[in-house]
């Protein structure tokens, strides 16, 4: 082989090389990408459901203070 022929072969091996991490890398995005919008919609269904409970929570210490009426409604 001539000295020609390696200076010519050695840089589309680089090139080769420049390219598959190229590839893995964007093969690797796109399930970091699902994985984060099913995490961001976790956060949104959890926001939902403490809301919630939250609003639960309120109801039922409403329901159990005792009933305070006006001294009126006690004189009959």
């Amino acid at each position: 082989m001539s000295d020609l022929e390696e200076l010519r072969r050695r840089p589309e091996a680089l090139e080769g090389e420049v390219d598959r991490p190229r590839e893995e890398n964007a093969a690797t995005r796109t399930p970091v990408g699902m994985a984060d919008r099913d995490i961001a919609e976790m956060c949104t269904t959890m926001g939902a459901q403490t809301q919630t409970l939250n609003a639960l929570r309120e109801t039922q210490l409403e329901q159990g203070r005792p009933l305070r009426l006006p001294p009126r409604w006690w004189a009959h």
